[in-house]
């Protein structure tokens, strides 16, 4: 029986003897058995179980000092700390590639649930994921519990498109809702066109709903930040109040049959949550790159189905934190992989993104949403195709993992043993062909270094960024600079021992689809991603700049699978001509100085 009301809830002691007793002594040696799936080994397991608060739930299964529900969660994700191979994470990060024994690779194999070994590159980056969880004071620094770091999954579809499309395709994807909506919104603008996008999908749901399930309440959960402390409260974790939903463009009153849950969540100073996903019954996880607000931007959007689905709806537990005025129907109903399906099930076309969303409001009238905001709109949308759906072989199950950051609100750069800053540090070592970056600023010295060590190594690095995206904040000290700034300091660098390394490095400037050089006021991208090797993807919403490196919350997903990430290039040529239009050449006999003036015109670094 849920419940959240803080005098019916049982003590963490009393939780803990109850799994130290249920756990049979095979269970407690490490070995796994059969009904080893009963006893909790995530929070969403626990909060499903004990009607505790997600907090309440990392504090029993991640408390300080040793505990027998932290026990029982090591057969799940073994510890390398602790495992007896002989291992270098012992020791400190390298400065060049993790050279992993056979026996690291094993163990980093069996500390994950794949379909089949991953690839050896893959292996070794989660292997220094692990690192950075079992070797932290909370092993929930990764945002989601170490039982789901390493999973799969699989990636059917990727809109790479303005936010409006991505909104779209969540309207037309949460009109099969039957249970529960769970979005992650990042910075929410109420006062944009795309929150109304938002606002008009739930009204045409709750229509739906009214028709085809009367008397039951579609349960919505939203999590935004909105700063601190404006929202409120004093506390990190605040309820928006009902009587204020409507303010915000949540359709409380015109969408009766859904029942509204909101919190904001934002760790002071600095520990902004930048996470943006969407999920849908506990099945569909549309993982994304972009806020709920009105900035042109090119966006990336990936569907994605199976296990994986449970690390990203435990990572929405951890931040959500505080109690559920409502219970999540399907919490303690995991996803799976599907079988028996045939490949046409998952055709999509793009008839799965409607270009206006029209319902009647609660006066009878019908209202149509703003097709196009001449002051936000993103140019040139008729040469964007939104929506690529990906190939059967792209579309199989393969090895994933989770590789998040949580929030750090104090200032300075330290805060970097975490899985996603460690992913990438990883990468930027473990490459040995290829790097492909695409962010829209590019300035954490971690990441700048990864790019100079790896062109040194001979690795050819290719790096997408923006001309003017965010300047006024990039300009501000510790905050690393403008990326013409950065670009200019990594050739300069590369340069120095005349070894030629600066020629294994190539940048590009963002440049819209049909437009003639990069633009410093529009047509920005926001897409956030890296491959290496042409093997391992790793995207989400984390940007390689200070932010986002240093202090916000983070998700990401790391993919192993040359077919996909193959896909996902072709998208990114097809609605882009950064590649054709804004690269800087470094084997030219013009100074890259001067290639950037031609390309951007007069500017400030």
């Amino acid at each position: 029986q849920y419940t959240h009301e803080p005098h019916t809830l049982v003590s963490h002691q009393s939780i803990r003897l109850t799994l130290l007793l249920s756990m049979e002594p095979q269970i407690l040696s490490g070995n796994r058995s059969e009904n080893v799936e009963a006893q909790p080994s995530s929070i969403t397991q626990l909060v499903g179980r004990e009607g505790i608060t997600p907090k309440e739930a990392g504090k029993i299964l991640f408390g300080v000092g040793h505990n027998v529900a932290a026990e029982h969660l090591m057969q799940f994700a073994p510890n390398p700390l602790a495992s007896g191979v002989t291992t270098s994470l012992h020791s400190q990060l390298p400065e060049g590639p993790s050279i992993k024994s056979k026996e690291e690779l094993d163990l980093a194999e069996k500390s994950g649930s794949f379909p089949y070994r991953p690839s050896d590159l893959f292996l070794t980056l989660y292997s220094d994921v692990l690192r950075t969880v079992w070797s932290n004071e909370d092993p929930a620094v990764g945002l989601v519990s170490p039982s789901l770091l390493g999973s799969c999954g699989q990636v059917k579809a990727s809109i790479v498109a303005p936010t409006r499309d991505i909104l779209h395709y969540y309207v037309a994807r949460m009109m099969d809702a039957k249970h529960e909506i769970m979005l992650s919104a990042g910075f929410w603008d109420q006062n944009s066109t795309n929150a109304r996008v938002l606002r008009h999908g739930f009204i045409l749901l709750s229509k739906k709903w009214e028709r085809e399930y009367p008397g039951r309440k579609l349960v919505v959960k939203i999590l935004w930040d909105r700063g601190f402390p404006r929202n409120g409260s004093l506390h990190s974790h605040s309820h928006i109040k009902q009587e204020k939903l409507e303010k915000y463009q949540i359709p409380s009153k015109e969408a009766p049959n859904i029942d509204f849950e909101v919190v904001n969540y934002h760790r002071p100073i600095l520990g902004t949550l930048h996470i943006k996903y969407l999920i849908i019954d506990h099945e569909i996880l549309l993982l994304s790159s972009n806020n709920v607000q009105d900035k042109p931007n090119m966006e990336l959007s990936t569907h994605l189905e199976g296990p994986i689905v449970n690390s990203f709806y435990d990572t929405f537990l951890i931040n959500w934190g505080i109690h559920f005025h409502s219970p999540l129907p399907l919490i303690s109903i995991p996803a799976t992989v599907k079988t028996g399906t045939s490949e046409n099930q998952w055709t999509l076309t793009n008839s799965d993104i409607p270009s206006l969303l029209s319902y009647v409001d609660s006066t009878g009238a019908e209202q149509i949403e703003i097709a196009k905001d001449e002051e936000t709109a993103y140019k040139n949308l008729q040469e964007i195709r939104p929506l690529f759906v990906h190939s059967s072989n792209a579309q199989r199950l393969v090895p994933m993992a989770v590789c998040n950051r949580h929030p750090h609100g104090a200032p300075g750069h330290r805060d970097s043993r975490n899985p996603q800053d460690e992913v990438w540090s990883s990468g930027f070592r473990n490459a040995k062909r290829s790097i492909f970056i695409q962010t829209p600023d590019f300035n954490a010295k971690p990441a700048m270094k990864g790019v100079i060590d790896a062109c040194r190594r001979g690795v050819k690095v290719v790096l997408w960024v923006c001309y003017g995206y965010n300047y006024k904040k990039e300009r501000l000290p510790y905050q690393g600079g403008t990326n013409v700034k950065v670009v200019n300091k990594l050739y300069r660098k590369l340069s120095e021992d005349k070894s030629g390394a600066e020629k294994n490095l190539t940048v590009c400037w963002h440049v819209a689809k049909g437009v003639d050089k990069p633009h410093e006021d529009y047509d920005h991208c926001h897409i956030k991603f890296m491959s290496v090797d042409d093997q391992v993807a790793i995207y989400g919403s984390g940007n390689m700049d200070v932010q986002s490196w240093f202090h916000s919350a983070e998700v990401n997903v790391m993919v192993d699978s040359p077919e996909l990430i193959e896909e996902w290039m072709t998208a990114f040529r097809t609605n882009q001509d950064t590649q054709t239009v804004g690269m800087i050449d470094p084997s030219k006999a013009t100074t890259i100085s001067q290639q950037i003036i031609d390309l951007l015109g007069p500017h400030e670094s």
